[in-house]
């Protein structure tokens, strides 16, 4: 992953153009249930990550679990709430206090380590629990049926795991690096393109290359880096579906931002001098311009039901935020830099690992030269 740039792209206009310029716009079914499942789901687990390193380079990480909603049974026991969620640390170094907050349960993890050591796996989220959110429909003839349930009910699989470090590189500049795997199958309903949606992508090729192989390359490029922009760091865009009612103009640009990069790359790659730079442009553009008018038309609904228990498997239903605090000054990260509080800051769901490991970095300075500036 890497350091995200201020480059923006221009955006050719297609608001007067006729279905027969080379800049036709192609419809897609939006928003994938599963990843529609996280935005109502999040709300009921949430991983916070507070990196604090000094400047020996020892570390300090305070990892809070919560758990809330219907899942948390007041008076029951927090660790095993929680525990529904994610896989909770243990072992030497670590100490786990419970708290409870208005209608959240809590685990506050803690340890202090040196500098080259390694935590692994306090990000360990698992599959969203199955519960009946609604009783079955009664039987006419035989009235109301009671359900037998399982008792304790069987453990969901984890589907995460991390490292996370600290090293100094050359004297007084410091380097904090932490990935996320995926260890889960794939999640379910991820987003893939129809027949028709893949003829458009043809139709936006160069006749050269709009061979079946290459409309499954691209479309499948644009899949995955505009489902890694809904759900991976430094900010989801899934959190900025709001703005898109209120200013689609601005979320164009956030999206064309974020997935234009990767699939501009991505494109550069493949067919090298084959597509000029317009073109590459071009066909961005048009797929990303795609998805922002079906949403326009259909809204994200139209991805199907986010409830069923098929969009649920192997899903978390969590999200994750990370701060880290540096000693010195930021040189470089990949996170999104707080003037104000100094912090480096990521925001993501787990699932985003499933596209391939999430790596954060972020590098500090802290000799007296390099402070200055």
């Amino acid at each position: 992953m890497t350091p995200a740039t201020n480059t923006e792209h221009r955006i050719p206009n297609t608001e007067h153009q006729t279905p027969n310029t080379k800049y036709r716009i192609p419809k897609f079914a939006v928003l994938p249930a599963a990843l529609l499942t996280l935005v109502l789901l999040s709300g009921c687990a949430r991983e916070r990550v507070a990196v604090t390193v000094g400047k020996d380079g020892t570390w300090t990480r305070k990892t809070v679990y919560i758990a809330t909603g219907p899942e948390v049974s007041p008076g029951g026991s927090k660790a095993a709430e929680v525990g529904k969620y994610f896989s909770l640390p243990s072992g030497e170094g670590w100490k786990l206090t419970e708290q409870k907050v208005k209608d959240e349960q809590r685990v506050i993890a803690e340890r202090t380590l040196k500098l080259d050591q390694t935590i692994e796996n306090d990000i360990a989220v698992r599959e969203t629990p199955k519960t009946d959110l609604l009783p079955p429909e009664p039987d006419k003839k035989l009235g109301t049926v009671l359900l037998r349930r399982d008792d304790p009910p069987a453990p969901t699989r984890i589907l995460t795991s991390n490292t996370a470090t600290v090293r100094q590189v050359t004297p007084g500049r410091y380097v904090y690096t932490e990935t996320i795997h995926w260890i889960g199958d794939p999640p379910a309903s991820m987003h893939t393109l129809d027949e028709k949606q893949t003829a458009l992508v043809k139709t936006a090729l160069p006749a050269q290359l709009a061979t079946d192989e290459n409309v499954k390359f691209v479309a499948g490029t644009f899949v995955r880096e505009f489902d890694l922009a809904l759900v991976g760091p430094p900010s989801p865009l899934m959190h900025r579906l709001p703005l898109f009612m209120n200013a689609p103009e601005v979320f164009f640009r956030l999206a064309a931002k974020r997935v234009g990069k990767g699939l501009m790359s991505a494109l550069k790659e493949k067919f090298a001098d084959q597509m000029t730079d317009e073109q590459r442009r071009a066909l961005t553009t048009i797929l990303i311009q795609g998805i922002m008018e079906d949403v326009k038309a259909n809204g994200p609904s139209k991805a199907g039901d986010a409830q069923s228990g098929e969009n649920k498997k192997n899903s978390s239903g969590a999200s994750i935020f990370i701060s880290v605090r540096l000693p010195g000054r930021v040189v470089e990260t990949n996170g999104i830099a707080d003037a104000f509080s100094g912090d480096i800051t990521w925001t993501f769901y787990p699932e985003a690992a499933s596209f391939g490991d999430v790596t954060l970095t972020a590098t500090c300075d802290t000799n007296a030269r390099s402070a200055a500036h």
